[in-house]
């Protein structure tokens, strides 16, 4: 029985259909899924590195960095700690004709994946694709050495909506990425400072579909005219500490305006974020806060309480009060099969906030007038912590060929 590419019988015209576009023509076709890779510009640890992004017939549905380096060399149980910590607190940052329009922190590299996964089977790629995995699979990993990436999600929410890469200029989109020294991201089980980790190559990973030509026109003549808007939530981020055995820890967002949609509240080991010994902590260690006493509560200040109405159990925040707005959490499978429980929790200040991040449409949002403020407070003994606080603002952002304007978008 004579097939076609696929194996199946030519039954008419309709067969073709069932085929891919590629399949069919043994060519490129709109809609055909394809990878490009882009070289970063001289990558090191301690500093900063810049790719251009190329004009091409792509809408960018993912993006990632992805890294190929050498292994960890200490005396005892070498790994590296999970990529999104090797940013240092420049950030990533994208930027649209030189100009920065959104930048991603380490806190928000860190905890966006788990935030927003559309399912289990996606989180799980996402999370053994960046290390971030328990320590004794980052341990087999390097031993292994396997190329390690950073999921770039958070600038999707302009670059999946901004049409075909081949309507604008090359280079018109540019990425930076903050990179710590090696030192801070090595992990070990004795204090001798770890050696290795050359970086051989770090490569921006754009993937998509191609684009018709008559589309990359029409967006092109869009960008000559009255533009390309783009609605989308920009992430604030701000950190602070408190010591061992604090009873209270109080957070003022006083430079914020504008509707906010989304409050993410983290609280790690500072030992762990800081220090350069190899067994001085992992960066993501988390501390929860399961008591009863342990609370928040979050308002403005002239109303304290105005989200919850009272001050709840931060277990409450982290466990009940999101219901199914997100898709994700805090509380999640690891690559393993094992319950991760790590201490942070996302506030939905809207209905549908997964969707939200993903479209930037959203039903619901608190106003905010340079008044912003949240207050932990503790039952449990802490220890000396970080606090990184994620606000996420809605922004309307119109783009041309000469540049690009972002206002607040009002509900």
């Amino acid at each position: 029985m004579s097939g076609s590419v696929s194996g199946l019988v030519s039954v008419g015209s309709d067969s073709n259909m069932l085929h891919h576009p590629h399949q069919r023509g043994q060519m490129s076709s709109p809609g055909d899924r394809f990878i490009q890779y882009v070289n970063f510009d001289s990558p090191a640890y301690n500093d900063t590195t810049r790719v251009d992004i190329p004009s091409m017939d792509m809408v960018i549905d993912d993006l990632w960095v992805e890294f190929s380096l050498g292994a960890v060399a200490t005396s005892a149980d070498p790994s590296y700690s999970p990529v999104p910590t090797w940013i240092n607190s420049n950030g990533v940052q994208l930027l649209y004709s030189g100009t920065s329009i959104y930048t991603m922190s380490e806190a928000e590299a860190l905890i966006y994946p788990k935030m927003v996964p559309l399912n289990q089977n996606i989180l799980t790629k996402r999370l053994e694709a960046s290390n971030d995995v328990p320590l004794a699979t980052r341990r087999t990993n390097n031993s292994t050495n396997p190329p390690y990436y950073l999921w770039l999600g958070p600038f999707l929410k302009i670059l999946a909506h901004a049409g075909p890469l081949a309507s604008y200029a090359s280079k018109k989109w540019s990425i930076i990425v903050g990179l710590l020294p090696f030192a801070r991201i090595a992990r070990g089980s004795d204090t001798a400072a770890a050696t290795g980790g050359a970086i051989s190559s770090m490569r921006l990973v754009c993937i998509g579909h191609r684009e018709s030509g008559e589309n990359i026109q029409r967006v092109a003549d869009a960008l000559a005219g009255e533009g390309v808007r783009i609605s989308f939530t920009q992430a604030n981020h701000q950190q602070s500490t408190y010591s061992s055995s604090a009873t209270s820890h109080q957070v003022n967002l006083t430079a914020l305006e504008g509707e906010a949609t989304d409050l993410v509240i983290s609280q790690r080991v500072t030992a762990g974020l800081i220090s350069s010994v190899p067994n001085s902590g992992e960066r993501d260690a988390f501390q929860n806060f399961p008591l009863f006493g342990d609370t928040v509560e979050i308002g403005t200040q002239q109303n304290p309480t105005r989200v919850f109405g009272v001050a709840i159990p931060q277990r409450t925040a982290k466990l009940l009060e999101q219901g199914d707005t997100y898709t994700g959490g805090s509380f999640y499978i690891d690559p393993t099969g094992a319950a991760a429980d790590e201490g942070w929790f996302a506030v939905s200040l809207c209905e549908g906030a997964t969707i939200g991040q993903r479209f930037g449409a959203y039903s619901g949002s608190l106003r905010l007038k340079n008044n912003f403020q949240y207050i932990l407070r503790f039952a449990t003994t802490t220890t000396a912590n970080t606090v990184d606080t994620i606000v996420y603002v809605m922004r309307d952002m119109l783009l041309k060929h000469e540049g690009m304007v972002m206002v607040n978008r009002e509900a």
